[in-house]
C-alpha cells in the first residue's frame, strides 16, 4: 500500500516514470507524462505478481485507489493493473521497451466538499472531505515507454520516454447551485487526456550531469520544454537545478496563466 506513489509502487524498476520516485527530473509534473496525467502517483492498495527472467519483466495485479489505512467499507470492486518490459542489448547499449494497462472500475459514494463563495460570487472549494483521487476510480489507460542506457565518448547517457495512448475517466465538474451559498452540484465529465514525454541526461563528469526534456499533453494543448543541471557534491549530497517553459495554445486570462516558466532548485542530503 502507498499513500502517494501510485499503483506501480515497488514493482517499477525502470526510469520511465510510472513509478514516481524513479525519474530523471524532479519537476515531474512538467517533464513526465505519466506523472503529469496522474497515472503514476496517488493512493493505492492491492496485490501484484511479478516475474523476471531472460530480459522479460511482467507485473499483474488488482488494487483500489485508496490508502489501506483509510479505506472505507463503501469501496466496491477492484481495478486491474498490468505491466510488461523487455530488455535487450545492442552492443554497449541497453534498451528496455515496455507497456502498461490500467482497467476496471471502483464504485464510490459521492465525494463531499466544503465550499464557500468568494467576493465575485464564485463558489470555491476550501476543503476536500474525502481525499480520494476521483479520476482514478474508473480510469482506463494504456501506453508505452522506453529506456536507453549508453555512453557517448565515455560519458554515461540515459534516455527515457513515454506515450499515453489512452487515458479515459470521468472527472468531477463542480457547478455552484447559486451565488453566495456554500453548496454545489457534481457532474461527471468524460475525459481522455493523452500525451508524451522524452528526456535525456548525459554526465560529462562522474559528479556533473546535464539534462533536457520535452512533454506534450494533447487534450490540454500545451508543450513543456525543460533543461536542468545536476551536481553530486559527495556520495550523499546532491544539488539540482531545473527550468521549464510551458507553451500553450490557450490564451491567458485574468485569473489563469496557461503559458509561463518554472524554476526548481533543490539540495538533497542523505544519511
Amino acid at each position: 500500500m502507498t499513500d502517494a506513489l501510485g499503483a506501480f509502487a515497488a514493482t517499477e524498476i525502470y526510469s520511465s516514470g510510472l513509478y514516481r520516485p524513479v525519474r530523471q527530473f524532479e519537476n515531474r509534473k512538467k517533464t513526465n507524462v505519466f506523472q503529469a496525467l496522474g497515472i503514476g502517483d496517488g493512493e493505492a492498495t492491492g496485490a501484484q505478481l511479478y516475474y523476471g527472467g531472460n530480459g522479460l519483466h511482467v507485473t499483474a495485479g488488482l488494487y483500489v485507489p485508496v490508502f489501506g489505512a483509510s479505506a472505507r467499507s463503501d469501496t466496491d470492486g477492484f481495478k486491474t493493473i498490468a505491466r510488461a518490459v523487455y530488455e535487450f542489448n545492442v552492443q554497449d547499449t541497453t534498451v528496455a521497451i515496455g507497456g502498461y494497462h490500467i482497467g476496471g472500475k471502483v464504485a464510490r459514494k459521492l465525494i463531499d466538499y466544503n465550499t464557500e463563495a468568494d467576493d465575485d460570487d464564485n463558489v470555491q472549494i476550501i476543503h476536500k472531505v474525502d481525499s480520494i483521487d476521483t479520476d482514478a476510480l474508473d480510469r482506463t489507460s494504456y501506453g508505452i515507454d522506453l529506456q536507453v542506457e549508453s555512453a557517448i565518448s565515455g560519458m554515461p547517457l540515459m534516455v527515457t520516454g513515454g506515450y499515453v495512448l489512452s487515458n479515459k475517466y470521468n472527472g468531477i465538474y463542480i457547478n455552484p447551485t447559486s451565488p453566495k451559498k456554500t453548496s454545489a452540484t457534481y457532474t461527471p465529465t468524460a475525459q481522455d487526456k493523452t500525451g508524451f514525454h522524452l528526456d535525456a541526461q548525459i554526465n560529462p563528469f562522474d559528479t556533473f550531469g546535464v539534462k533536457a526534456a520535452i512533454l506534450g499533453v494533447n487534450d490540454d494543448k500545451f508543450m513543456v520544454y525543460s533543461a536542468g543541471l545536476e551536481y553530486s557534491f559527495t556520495q550523499n549530497v546532491r544539488f539540482c537545478f531545473e527550468y521549464s517553459y510551458t507553451s500553450s495554445d490557450i490564451p491567458d486570462t485574468a485569473t489563469q496563466n496557461y503559458s509561463g516558466s518554472d524554476l526548481l532548485f533543490m539540495a538533497m542530503v542523505a544519511f
